[in-house]
């Protein structure tokens, strides 16, 4: 089971929540990549999802990318404010509650 799968699920479970959008950014092998389309798929109903991949490149520091995940997501995000998770945190049912 892929830890991102508990995190969406905390934010599909969200309680008098005002709409949101979920956008996951990739930083997978080609593999992992195939297994959070899969997971975004079968959770499409549930929550509007968005999701990119970080192009890998090797002489880039590992220490960076959690950043270049945060910005891409920034990038792509339409509401007016923005809370990151990373895939090992479950949110409470009431985290985006207004």
């Amino acid at each position: 089971k892929l830890r991102l799968e508990w995190t969406l699920a905390g934010l599909a479970a969200q309680e008098d929540a005002p709409a949101f959008e979920a956008i996951v950014i990739g930083d997978v092998t080609e593999e992992g990549d195939a297994a959070v389309k899969e997971l975004l798929t079968s959770l499409a109903k549930k929550l509007r999802l968005f999701y990119a991949t970080l192009p890998f490149k090797q002489e880039e520091e590992a220490v960076y990318r959690p950043s270049a995940a945060r910005n891409a997501g920034i990038e792509t995000a339409s509401g007016a404010q923005v809370v990151f998770l990373d895939q090992d945190c479950v949110p409470d049912n009431t985290c985006l509650a207004a």
